[in-house]
C-alpha cells in the first residue's frame, strides 16, 4: 500500500532586474527572496508500506 498526499506551494525567491544598466551595457540583477512567481503542485508518495529491501 502506498500513501500519497497532494501537496502544493509557491515558488519564492528569484533574481530580478529593472532593466537598468550598471555601465558597460550590462543589466543589473539582484536577489529578491520574497518574490513569488508561480505555483507548484504534486502528488507525493509519503509512505510505502509494501516494499522492503533485503541485504545479504
Amino acid at each position: 500500500m502506498v500513501e500519497r498526499r497532494w501537496t502544493q506551494g509557491t515558488f519564492v525567491g528569484a533574481f530580478r532586474t529593472d532593466h537598468s544598466s550598471c555601465g558597460r551595457g550590462e543589466e543589473r540583477y539582484w536577489w529578491d527572496g520574497n518574490y513569488e512567481f508561480g505555483k507548484w503542485q504534486a502528488n507525493l508518495r509519503v509512505n510505502d508500506y509494501g516494499t522492503y529491501n533485503v541485504w545479504r
